[in-house]
């Protein structure tokens, strides 16, 4: 009767230790706030793993071998994280800096007519204007590129 009495305490301890390993592949991410991998092992080699009787050491190991896996899993997915983070910023500061040109200013063109007689203004796009006397005209810098925009305050004759 003794002797059905110890297997039955040796069967319900190894159906502890696989409920335990199960639960702690289970629930691997809270064994890091305990011990992490270096701990782990010092734990391990140092020998205490096996003192209490009623566990033996290599009961420790599936606990282990979770942690380790789990750090490794983690330290994989902080890194992959990282980089890609990185390439995020490094992505977008070269497509603003690239994309961010602002076109130059564009110089404006003042003609002041101050004689007594017409003055002749030869514009960019071909045609002239006759400028008379006490007469101003204004263009941009970029006339006839994204505009044909002229100011005049006077009189003027175009030949177009």
């Amino acid at each position: 009767m003794k002797d059905h009495h110890l297997h039955t305490d040796e069967a319900q301890k190894a159906k502890d230790l696989a409920a335990l390993d199960r639960q702690l592949r289970d629930k691997a991410v809270s064994l890091d706030d305990y011990l992490d991998e270096n701990e782990w092992k010092q734990y391990l080699d140092s020998g205490n793993a096996g003192r209490n009787k009623d566990i033996p050491g290599d009961s420790y190991r599936p606990v282990y071998n979770a942690s380790v896996r789990k750090t490794r899993r983690a330290q994989l997915l902080y890194k992959g994280v990282g980089v890609i983070l990185l390439l995020c910023i490094c992505g977008g500061a070269f497509f603003f800096l690239a994309n961010n040109h602002q076109p130059a200013p564009s110089l404006a063109f003042d003609h002041t007519n101050t004689t007594a007689g017409p003055q002749r203004i030869q514009l960019p796009d071909g045609s002239a204007v006759v400028l008379q006397p006490k007469s101003e005209l204004h263009y941009a810098g970029d006339y006839n590129v994204t505009a044909r925009d002229i100011q005049l305050t006077g009189d003027a004759e175009f030949r177009i």
